[in-house]
């Protein structure tokens, strides 16, 4: 699942491109996987430390920052399944973005004090409108939506060095 770009392209790339090309095999293998009823666990202990810390995060950001109410909806999810949401806690740690791990803790907190997490089979049960409903909930949310993209422009350059120091020449 190693990409392979050209070193002057390589060095051309901003932080987002660059975290999409590397990105895109993972997750086309995820969905091949996944599609033919495989063991994602073992795909997922297949990649390097790396490849797991840019998946993990990916995976959670590209839904998460779609909109206040995909926010709260994904991180439930992901607190519903124990071990992702373990590995986005331990891959942000490795990675030294601490900042992102408080801010995960303080989204589980706020989860936490709403009964979540909840059973994945009950997931159902969460919608993206318990956020009309809930005015502790919402203003709670919206104001950690606002801190998101700051919070995550670190993580993004803590991935790209990270990309740039285990690249290989090509």
């Amino acid at each position: 699942m190693l990409v392979k770009i050209q070193r002057e392209v390589f060095d051309r790339m901003d932080n987002g491109v660059l975290i999409s090309a590397c990105f895109k095999p993972l997750i086309q293998t995820y969905k091949e996987v996944s599609s033919r009823g495989g063991d994602l666990a073992d795909f997922y202990r297949k990649m390097t430390s790396g490849q797991q810390a840019l998946f993990i995060f990916r995976t959670y950001y590209s839904h998460v920052i779609e909109s206040v109410q995909e926010f709260y909806w994904w991180s439930a999810l992901f607190l519903a399944q124990e071990a992702r949401w373990a590995a986005l806690n331990e891959k942000m740690r490795e990675l030294g973005d601490l900042e992102f791990v408080s801010f995960l803790q303080d989204v589980e907190g706020m989860l936490r004090t709403r009964n979540h997490p909840i059973l994945l089979i009950d997931l159902p049960g969460v919608s993206r409108d318990d956020l009309d409903s809930d005015t502790e909930l919402r203003v709670f949310f919206q104001s950690a939506y606002e801190r998101l993209t700051p919070v995550t422009v670190g993580t993004i350059e803590l991935l790209t060095s990270s990309i740039s120091i285990h690249q290989t020449s090509s």
